[in-house]
Protein backbone atom coordinates (compact mmCIF):
# COMPACT_ATOMS: atom_id res chain seq x y z
CA UNK A 1 0.00 0.00 0.00
CA UNK A 2 1.27 3.49 -0.77
CA UNK A 3 1.67 6.15 1.87
CA UNK A 4 -0.02 9.53 1.49
CA UNK A 5 1.88 12.75 2.01
CA UNK A 6 -0.76 14.06 4.42
CA UNK A 7 -2.40 12.71 7.55
CA UNK A 8 -4.80 9.82 7.01
CA UNK A 9 -8.08 10.88 8.55
CA UNK A 10 -9.69 7.49 8.93
CA UNK A 11 -8.65 3.85 8.91
CA UNK A 12 -11.46 1.31 9.07
CA UNK A 13 -11.27 -2.46 8.73
CA UNK A 14 -14.19 -4.77 8.08
CA UNK A 15 -15.14 -8.18 6.74
CA UNK A 16 -16.81 -8.20 3.31
CA UNK A 17 -18.02 -11.40 1.73
CA UNK A 18 -15.30 -13.63 3.25
CA UNK A 19 -12.58 -11.12 2.35
CA UNK A 20 -11.05 -8.46 4.59
CA UNK A 21 -10.58 -4.89 3.43
CA UNK A 22 -9.28 -1.64 4.83
CA UNK A 23 -10.40 1.82 3.74
CA UNK A 24 -8.17 4.87 3.98
CA UNK A 25 -8.99 8.53 3.42
CA UNK A 26 -6.26 11.02 2.62
CA UNK A 27 -5.28 13.71 0.14
CA UNK A 28 -2.70 14.29 -2.56
CA UNK A 29 -2.51 16.86 -5.36
CA UNK A 30 -4.44 15.65 -8.41
CA UNK A 31 -2.05 14.92 -11.29
CA UNK A 32 -3.56 14.44 -14.78
CA UNK A 33 -2.46 11.24 -16.50
CA UNK A 34 -0.07 11.36 -19.44
CA UNK A 35 0.35 9.11 -22.48
CA UNK A 36 -3.16 7.74 -22.07
CA UNK A 37 -5.09 5.55 -24.47
CA UNK A 38 -8.15 7.69 -25.29
CA UNK A 39 -11.59 6.30 -24.51
CA UNK A 40 -14.09 7.26 -27.18
CA UNK A 41 -17.75 7.06 -26.23
CA UNK A 42 -20.53 7.78 -28.74
CA UNK A 43 -21.86 11.32 -28.95
CA UNK A 44 -23.60 12.44 -25.78
CA UNK A 45 -21.63 10.40 -23.23
CA UNK A 46 -24.90 9.51 -21.51
CA UNK A 47 -25.33 5.95 -20.20
CA UNK A 48 -22.65 4.72 -22.59
CA UNK A 49 -20.31 1.78 -22.03
CA UNK A 50 -17.03 0.56 -23.44
CA UNK A 51 -14.70 -2.36 -22.65
CA UNK A 52 -11.02 -1.93 -21.87
CA UNK A 53 -8.31 -4.44 -20.90
CA UNK A 54 -7.09 -4.37 -17.30
CA UNK A 55 -3.60 -5.38 -18.42
CA UNK A 56 -3.22 -8.04 -15.74
CA UNK A 57 -5.39 -10.63 -14.00
CA UNK A 58 -7.25 -9.02 -11.11
CA UNK A 59 -8.48 -11.56 -8.55
CA UNK A 60 -11.94 -10.98 -7.16
CA UNK A 61 -14.45 -13.51 -5.88
CA UNK A 62 -12.11 -16.36 -6.73
CA UNK A 63 -12.11 -15.33 -10.41
CA UNK A 64 -9.34 -13.76 -12.48
CA UNK A 65 -10.69 -10.70 -14.29
CA UNK A 66 -8.85 -9.25 -17.29
CA UNK A 67 -11.33 -6.65 -18.62
CA UNK A 68 -13.60 -3.94 -17.27
CA UNK A 69 -16.83 -2.48 -18.65
CA UNK A 70 -16.55 1.28 -18.23
CA UNK A 71 -19.72 3.31 -17.88
CA UNK A 72 -19.89 7.03 -18.53
CA UNK A 73 -21.88 7.29 -15.29
CA UNK A 74 -18.77 6.74 -13.19
CA UNK A 75 -18.86 3.04 -12.44
CA UNK A 76 -16.82 0.09 -13.74
CA UNK A 77 -18.15 -3.49 -14.00
CA UNK A 78 -16.25 -6.75 -14.24
CA UNK A 79 -17.06 -8.63 -17.45
CA UNK A 80 -19.27 -11.14 -15.60
CA UNK A 81 -21.19 -8.14 -14.15
CA UNK A 82 -20.98 -9.57 -10.63
CA UNK A 83 -18.77 -6.80 -9.24
CA UNK A 84 -18.98 -3.05 -9.67
CA UNK A 85 -16.41 -0.43 -8.67
CA UNK A 86 -17.84 3.01 -8.03
CA UNK A 87 -15.14 5.68 -7.92
CA UNK A 88 -17.68 8.49 -8.48
CA UNK A 89 -21.15 7.17 -9.21
CA UNK A 90 -23.64 9.81 -10.32
CA UNK A 91 -25.46 10.42 -13.61
CA UNK A 92 -22.65 12.01 -15.66
CA UNK A 93 -22.79 13.26 -19.21
CA UNK A 94 -20.22 14.42 -21.73
CA UNK A 95 -19.98 18.09 -22.61
CA UNK A 96 -18.82 18.16 -26.20
CA UNK A 97 -15.06 18.28 -26.72
CA UNK A 98 -14.63 19.62 -23.18
CA UNK A 99 -15.03 16.12 -21.70
CA UNK A 100 -12.34 13.52 -22.24
CA UNK A 101 -11.31 10.13 -20.87
CA UNK A 102 -8.43 7.72 -21.16
CA UNK A 103 -6.47 4.98 -19.45
CA UNK A 104 -2.88 3.90 -19.00
CA UNK A 105 -1.14 0.84 -17.55
CA UNK A 106 1.88 1.60 -15.37
CA UNK A 107 4.34 -0.38 -13.28
CA UNK A 108 6.13 -3.70 -13.57
CA UNK A 109 4.70 -7.22 -13.34
CA UNK A 110 3.30 -7.87 -9.88
CA UNK A 111 2.98 -4.13 -9.17
CA UNK A 112 1.02 -2.87 -12.16
CA UNK A 113 -1.70 -0.22 -11.89
CA UNK A 114 -4.51 0.42 -14.36
CA UNK A 115 -5.27 4.14 -14.20
CA UNK A 116 -8.47 5.52 -15.71
CA UNK A 117 -9.25 9.23 -15.90
CA UNK A 118 -12.40 11.20 -16.72
CA UNK A 119 -11.96 14.95 -17.20
CA UNK A 120 -14.55 17.73 -17.09
CA UNK A 121 -17.63 15.52 -17.14
CA UNK A 122 -20.96 17.26 -16.72
CA UNK A 123 -23.94 16.18 -14.66
CA UNK A 124 -27.13 15.03 -16.37
CA UNK A 125 -29.39 16.79 -13.85
CA UNK A 126 -27.48 20.09 -13.92
CA UNK A 127 -29.83 22.57 -15.55
CA UNK A 128 -27.22 25.33 -15.30
CA UNK A 129 -24.86 23.29 -17.53
CA UNK A 130 -21.90 24.69 -15.57
CA UNK A 131 -21.09 21.91 -13.05
CA UNK A 132 -18.05 19.75 -13.85
CA UNK A 133 -16.03 17.01 -12.21
CA UNK A 134 -12.77 15.15 -12.87
CA UNK A 135 -11.60 11.96 -11.20
CA UNK A 136 -9.35 8.93 -11.58
CA UNK A 137 -9.88 5.25 -10.80
CA UNK A 138 -6.73 3.25 -10.02
CA UNK A 139 -6.86 -0.56 -9.96
CA UNK A 140 -3.79 -2.17 -8.37
CA UNK A 141 -2.51 -5.60 -9.30
CA UNK A 142 -1.85 -6.05 -5.56
CA UNK A 143 -5.61 -6.03 -4.87
CA UNK A 144 -6.35 -2.40 -4.00
CA UNK A 145 -8.53 0.11 -5.80
CA UNK A 146 -8.64 3.85 -5.42
CA UNK A 147 -10.61 7.01 -6.20
CA UNK A 148 -8.70 10.24 -6.80
CA UNK A 149 -10.79 13.40 -7.02
CA UNK A 150 -9.73 16.21 -9.34
CA UNK A 151 -10.92 19.78 -9.87
CA UNK A 152 -14.70 20.17 -9.70
CA UNK A 153 -17.31 22.87 -10.07
CA UNK A 154 -20.32 21.97 -7.91
CA UNK A 155 -23.22 24.40 -8.21
CA UNK A 156 -26.10 22.61 -6.46
CA UNK A 157 -25.49 19.27 -4.72
CA UNK A 158 -29.19 18.41 -4.35
CA UNK A 159 -29.71 18.99 -8.06
CA UNK A 160 -26.66 17.29 -9.55
CA UNK A 161 -26.59 14.35 -7.14
CA UNK A 162 -30.31 13.73 -7.67
CA UNK A 163 -31.53 14.60 -4.16
CA UNK A 164 -28.49 13.07 -2.46
CA UNK A 165 -25.85 15.28 -0.80
CA UNK A 166 -22.92 13.66 -2.62
CA UNK A 167 -21.80 10.83 -4.93
CA UNK A 168 -21.75 7.10 -4.18
CA UNK A 169 -18.17 5.90 -3.71
CA UNK A 170 -17.73 2.21 -3.01
CA UNK A 171 -18.14 -1.31 -4.29
CA UNK A 172 -21.08 -3.57 -5.17
CA UNK A 173 -21.12 -7.37 -5.05
CA UNK A 174 -24.18 -8.31 -7.09
CA UNK A 175 -23.52 -12.02 -6.58
CA UNK A 176 -24.09 -11.57 -2.85
CA UNK A 177 -26.40 -8.51 -2.91
CA UNK A 178 -23.92 -6.56 -0.81
CA UNK A 179 -22.68 -2.99 -0.89
CA UNK A 180 -19.57 -1.43 0.62
CA UNK A 181 -19.78 2.36 0.66
CA UNK A 182 -18.51 5.57 2.20
CA UNK A 183 -20.84 7.97 3.95
CA UNK A 184 -20.51 11.00 6.18
CA UNK A 185 -18.22 14.02 5.64
CA UNK A 186 -16.02 13.78 2.55
CA UNK A 187 -12.84 14.45 4.54
CA UNK A 188 -13.53 11.87 7.29
CA UNK A 189 -16.15 9.37 6.07
CA UNK A 190 -17.19 6.14 7.69
CA UNK A 191 -17.49 2.85 5.81
CA UNK A 192 -20.79 1.00 5.58
CA UNK A 193 -21.43 -2.61 4.69
CA UNK A 194 -25.03 -3.27 3.62
CA UNK A 195 -26.56 -6.64 2.89
CA UNK A 196 -28.74 -5.18 0.16
CA UNK A 197 -28.29 -3.24 -3.07
CA UNK A 198 -28.75 0.20 -1.54
CA UNK A 199 -26.62 3.16 -2.53
CA UNK A 200 -25.55 5.41 0.35
CA UNK A 201 -23.66 8.58 -0.50
CA UNK A 202 -21.15 10.98 0.94
CA UNK A 203 -22.65 13.86 2.88
CA UNK A 204 -21.06 16.40 0.54
CA UNK A 205 -19.08 16.60 -2.68
CA UNK A 206 -15.45 15.43 -2.32
CA UNK A 207 -12.89 18.18 -2.71
CA UNK A 208 -10.02 18.42 -5.18
CA UNK A 209 -7.16 16.15 -4.11
CA UNK A 210 -9.24 13.81 -1.96
CA UNK A 211 -8.11 10.17 -2.17
CA UNK A 212 -10.08 7.10 -1.05
CA UNK A 213 -8.21 3.79 -1.04
CA UNK A 214 -9.78 0.34 -0.60
CA UNK A 215 -7.35 -2.53 0.03
CA UNK A 216 -7.66 -6.19 0.79
CA UNK A 217 -6.18 -6.82 4.22
CA UNK A 218 -3.49 -9.39 4.96
CA UNK A 219 -5.48 -10.52 7.97
CA UNK A 220 -6.96 -14.02 7.79
CA UNK A 221 -9.96 -13.55 10.09
CA UNK A 222 -12.90 -11.18 9.96
CA UNK A 223 -12.60 -7.80 11.67
CA UNK A 224 -15.42 -5.68 13.00
CA UNK A 225 -16.55 -3.04 10.54
CA UNK A 226 -15.47 -0.23 12.85
CA UNK A 227 -12.32 0.23 14.90
CA UNK A 228 -12.29 -1.70 18.19
CA UNK A 229 -11.85 1.42 20.36
CA UNK A 230 -15.31 2.67 19.40
CA UNK A 231 -16.77 2.27 22.88
CA UNK A 232 -20.40 1.23 23.21
CA UNK A 233 -23.86 2.13 21.92
CA UNK A 234 -26.74 0.52 23.76
CA UNK A 235 -29.38 -0.77 23.66
CA UNK A 236 -29.03 -1.90 20.07
CA UNK A 237 -31.54 -2.32 18.50
CA UNK A 238 -33.29 0.57 20.26
CA UNK A 239 -36.70 2.20 20.13
CA UNK A 240 -36.06 5.79 21.13
CA UNK A 241 -33.39 6.29 23.81
CA UNK A 242 -29.77 5.21 23.27
CA UNK A 243 -26.62 5.69 25.33
CA UNK A 244 -23.22 6.34 23.78
CA UNK A 245 -20.20 5.39 25.89
CA UNK A 246 -16.90 6.82 24.67
CA UNK A 247 -13.65 4.82 24.91
CA UNK A 248 -12.31 7.32 27.45
CA UNK A 249 -13.28 10.51 29.25
CA UNK A 250 -13.16 13.37 26.69
CA UNK A 251 -10.85 16.27 27.52
CA UNK A 252 -12.89 18.72 25.46
CA UNK A 253 -16.39 18.78 24.03
CA UNK A 254 -17.05 16.08 21.44
CA UNK A 255 -19.70 16.44 18.74
CA UNK A 256 -21.83 13.35 18.38
CA UNK A 257 -23.74 13.11 15.09
CA UNK A 258 -26.34 10.62 13.92
CA UNK A 259 -26.15 9.96 10.17
CA UNK A 260 -28.74 8.30 7.97
CA UNK A 261 -27.92 5.77 5.26
CA UNK A 262 -27.10 8.59 2.82
CA UNK A 263 -24.61 10.27 5.12
CA UNK A 264 -26.91 13.13 6.09
CA UNK A 265 -26.74 14.37 9.68
CA UNK A 266 -30.21 13.95 11.19
CA UNK A 267 -29.33 14.70 14.83
CA UNK A 268 -26.31 16.06 16.65
CA UNK A 269 -25.26 17.22 20.10
CA UNK A 270 -22.15 18.05 22.10
CA UNK A 271 -20.91 16.23 25.17
CA UNK A 272 -17.97 16.19 27.57
CA UNK A 273 -19.18 13.09 29.39
CA UNK A 274 -17.99 9.51 29.21
CA UNK A 275 -21.61 8.38 28.72
CA UNK A 276 -24.27 10.41 26.89
CA UNK A 277 -27.93 9.62 26.25
CA UNK A 278 -29.67 10.53 23.00
CA UNK A 279 -33.43 10.70 22.44
CA UNK A 280 -34.00 9.48 18.87
CA UNK A 281 -37.68 8.59 18.97
CA UNK A 282 -38.45 11.32 16.43
CA UNK A 283 -36.40 9.59 13.70
CA UNK A 284 -37.93 7.13 11.21
CA UNK A 285 -37.27 3.48 11.97
CA UNK A 286 -34.18 2.15 10.25
CA UNK A 287 -30.38 1.94 10.32
CA UNK A 288 -28.20 4.87 11.40
CA UNK A 289 -24.54 5.50 12.13
CA UNK A 290 -23.09 7.50 15.00
CA UNK A 291 -20.00 9.57 14.40
CA UNK A 292 -17.84 11.44 16.89
CA UNK A 293 -15.78 14.52 16.08
CA UNK A 294 -12.71 12.76 17.48
CA UNK A 295 -10.86 10.81 14.78
CA UNK A 296 -10.13 8.13 17.40
CA UNK A 297 -13.86 7.43 17.58
CA UNK A 298 -14.94 6.73 13.99
CA UNK A 299 -18.54 5.67 14.62
CA UNK A 300 -20.96 2.84 15.21
CA UNK A 301 -24.09 1.33 13.74
CA UNK A 302 -27.45 1.60 15.51
CA UNK A 303 -30.83 0.12 14.55
CA UNK A 304 -34.07 1.87 15.51
CA UNK A 305 -37.15 -0.34 15.52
Amino acid sequence: MRYFSTLLFCLISFAFQAQNFTVQTGSQPFSPLTNVQPIAWPIGWDDEETVIPIGFNYSLGGIQHDTLILSSNGYFLTADQNYEFNPYYVDLIGVGDETSAGYVLEGTEGNRILKIEINNAGFYEDTTETARTSFQFWLYESGCWETRIGPSVIVDTVLIFENYPGPFIGFVNYAADSVLALTGPQDAPIALQLDSIDFPSLANAPEDGRVYTFCESNQTTGIEMFAPDFGEVYPNPAHDLITVKLPCEPKTNERLAVLDIHGRTVFQMETNQLETSMQLGHLPRGVYWIQCSSFSFPGGKIVLN
